[in-house]
């Protein structure tokens, strides 16, 4: 009976529920360099501290659904769009807190740099930089332009701000870059067609990916098993779960799948749950999948396969938790636990 009334099947009694999708509360949170100057010029130990939480509502809306024969996989488009949450910001206005970071269009510009001349794929990138810059020492060039750290407040951010290389960019080709805005995160986002399992049949195949965005594996990563699209949204899993199952979820902000094990027996509002993490074997860099392209001590996952220009984007758990102490040690102001 559960099975039957979990299922995404059209008579289901979640099916209502799962079609509109409702909301996740996204907690946010950034780390302010403090010490940039002395960073940048003195070579000194960043300083960091916390800023936050920045809290959104995450709301799904799925639409055009439709099964097929058998009722075992449903097809659907998505809409996700996000909304500041004061209530669970701590008064925290992401429109008047600011933080200084890394520039990170420089980094990519810098990253792009360094293949202008022999990739074929940057060749009207250095086209339009010869347009832009009178002169062939396009790195001086950028640096004027863009300083190796910005203060942007959380919202620009979060949400975008104008960069300047990216404005001229923009203005003598849209078709490189169709905005001028640099952002972390987008406000609204529109999917491709999606399909997933219903777990009519099977309950451990419920909201996995058949399809994601219109495609069945991230080709950028580089084996087999890495470009696999692999587990659920992490909203829906199986019935009847156990403390020695190993759940899948596939992140689509970052392009990966990723495991989860079972940590403890937790109360939820007065209901008993297990509690799944993702353990340290998911950032070992020594045993990870090749695909995913390791790089460096333990405690990392190398993004840069999946970012605009290859950027050398690397996520880990909060605060590097679980991660070589390496990590922890070159940065004042972490408190992994």
């Amino acid at each position: 009976f559960m099975n039957k009334e979990l299922s995404l099947t059209p008579d289901s009694a979640s099916i209502h529920l799962w079609s509109r999708g409702g909301h996740d509360n996204i907690l946010t949170y950034f780390f302010d360099i403090t010490n940039s100057y002395d960073v940048q010029y003195h070579g000194a130990k960043p300083i960091v501290k916390e800023i936050g939480p920045f809290g959104y509502a995450k709301n799904c809306h799925r639409y055009d659904i439709t099964w097929n024969k058998e009722q075992t996989l449903v097809e659907f488009t998505q809409n996700v769009t996000y909304t500041y949450n004061p209530d669970i910001s701590h008064n925290n206005d992401p429109t008047n807190v600011s933080v200084t970071t890394m520039n990170l269009p420089l980094i990519g510009l810098l990253t792009l740099m360094e293949s202008i001349e022999t990739d074929p794929k940057y060749k009207r990138w250095k086209e339009v930089f010869e347009i832009i810059f009178d002169t062939a020492d396009w790195l001086n060039e950028i640096i004027k332009y863009e300083p190796l750290f910005i203060t942007k407040t959380v919202d620009e951010m979060l949400w975008g701000y104008e960069d300047p290389i990216f404005k001229l960019v923009h203005e003598v080709d849209p078709s490189l870059l169709p905005s001028p805005m640099f952002s972390l995160q987008h406000k609204y986002k529109y999917y491709a067609r999606n399909v997933v399992y219903t777990g009519k049949n099977d309950s451990s195949q419920r909201d996995v990916f058949a399809v994601w965005n219109g495609v069945t594996e991230i080709s950028e990563w580089g084996t087999p098993t890495a470009r696999k699209i692999n587990g659920t949204d992490a909203i829906l899993f199986k019935t009847n779960l156990k403390r020695d199952d190993v759940i899948w979820a596939f992140t689509d902000d970052i392009k990966i799948n990723g495991y989860f094990t079972y940590q403890k027996d937790v109360a939820v509002d007065g209901i008993s749950a297990y509690r799944f993490e993702f353990p340290m074997e998911e950032v070992d860099n020594r045993t990870r999948d090749k695909g995913f392209y390791p790089n460096g001590p333990s405690g990392v996952m190398n993004l840069s396969a999946v970012e605009p220009f290859n950027l050398p984007m690397f996520a880990s758990k909060p605060h590097f938790l679980d991660a070589d102490p390496g990590y922890v040690n070159n940065v004042t102001g972490l408190k992994p636990n």
